[in-house]
């Protein structure tokens, strides 16, 4: 149906009443609103997925029957987060807003966009809803018409969890409560860890003896070849050093043994049903399944697709699991991720393919991969600090009584 246009001429807020009045109008076309309570957190378009995935995992863990309702302005890339009904904010007219919240009666609201919706945060806070400022910045009020409306707007919340020093002092000059402000971490990548089977993990230590051992993960075959001339080089400087060698993902192990027994190495496709040979100088897996236990057993580990494509792996697995990351110069898709580890100088980067054997001799020395690996774990927990600090603040709200 052909919609009507608003009239030309008269006064700017007659042509605006009558846009609202004449536009587009929210269909009722909401899912169900699920038993339990609902947290609704508002997100900007440049939040990390992950972090709010593992942000809606955690809630509904601490939280009995909770589900998460997020508002963003590009649905289709939040779909399929487990917990989570993803929806559009309302339009910005009152009968639109009170639909919205008459249908979802959130127990509380999380807004982490930095720009206000000044209508839905006054509606909203007439159904007396807690609302919280969350992973807040600095707030640009470069404009004193800006300084006044957002004076206004931040009186409707309860608290602020801001991201520095400098966002604290900024609500606390528009006379936000310096009690009501923490300070926490940002949100950030991070990642879960992989599943250690600690048991075989011994076992196979327990066979390859005292020695360094590195890992080359989601490795592609046409990567092998730079893989092989590296460990060579590793072991001019350590004679014992082992390679795990963890194929990608549609890669055939079987190839793998054979041109790395080809290149003249000692190498062995490893199986639970056999033990380890101590000689074995390459250790290929059948794949990445087990990858958590071969990350744990290496002090580095080498990003396999970041040598030449088409795509690297998740650094944060190696991370998270204690052993220091080495990458090449191909970072997507995780490249927010590989910048987040390199601003902590966690990282070691290298561009020149002729280069990474010594790269790996340099990352090999003991003190070096224990202070990468501890600045990588560093990083990736400072996302889950920050997940948990929005977890504490929202089961205070809703539950009190779990306190």
């Amino acid at each position: 149906m052909t919609q009507s246009k608003p009239a030309t001429g008269g006064s700017v807020t007659a042509r605006l009443t009558a846009f609202l009045r004449n536009g587009p109008t929210e269909v009722d076309t909401y899912a169900p609103r699920p038993n339990g309570p609902l947290i609704w957190l508002n997100l900007p378009d440049d939040m990390p997925i992950g972090p709010v995935r593992e942000l809606c995992k955690s809630l509904c863990q601490r939280i009995d029957d909770a589900t998460c309702l997020l508002t963003v302005s590009d649905v289709s890339r939040w779909q399929g987060l487990e917990g989570a009904i993803v929806h559009h904010l309302p339009p910005d007219q009152n009968a639109s807003i009170d639909r919205f919240l008459t249908h979802w009666q959130p127990d509380i609201l999380l807004w982490a966009d930095r720009f206000f919706n000044v209508r839905i945060l006054q509606r909203t806070k007439a159904k007396n809803t807690p609302m919280f400022l969350i992973n807040f910045p600095v707030l640009d009020l470069s404009r004193r018409s800006m300084r006044r409306s957002v004076t206004n707007i931040l009186g409707q919340f309860t608290a602020a969890q801001v991201v520095s020093n400098a966002a604290a002092e900024r609500l606390t000059e528009l006379g936000f409560p310096f009690d009501k402000i923490e300070q926490v971490l940002p949100i950030s990548e991070m990642t879960s860890p992989l599943k250690d089977l600690e048991n075989r993990r011994r076992t196979i230590a327990g066979n390859l003896g005292p020695r360094l051992v590195w890992c080359a993960a989601h490795l592609r075959m046409r990567e092998l070849s730079l893989v092989s001339d590296a460990h060579k080089q590793a072991r001019k400087s350590f004679p014992t050093v082992a390679l795990i060698v963890v194929p990608a993902a549609g890669e055939t192990a079987s190839e793998f043994v054979e041109y790395l027994a080809d290149e003249g190495w000692k190498v062995s496709l490893e199986s639970s049903d056999t033990p380890i040979d101590p000689q074995t100088e390459v250790l290929v897996t059948d794949g990445p399944d087990e990858l958590g236990m071969w990350y744990r057993l290496s002090s580095v580990s080498l990003m396999g697709g970041s040598l030449n494509g088409p795509g690297s792996c998740n650094p944060f697995e190696a991370a998270a699991l204690g052993s220091a990351v080495v990458c090449g110069p191909i970072t997507f898709p995780f490249g927010a991720r590989y910048r987040q580890l390199a601003k902590g100088d966690a990282l070691v980067r290298v561009d020149d393919m002729n280069e990474l054997g010594q790269h790996i001799i340099t990352t090999l020395a003991p003190d070096r991969s224990a202070a990468l690996a501890t600045a990588a774990w560093t990083v990736g927990s400072e996302g889950v600090e920050a997940i948990n600090q929005i977890v504490d603040l929202t089961v205070l709200a809703v539950t009190p009584e779990a306190s």
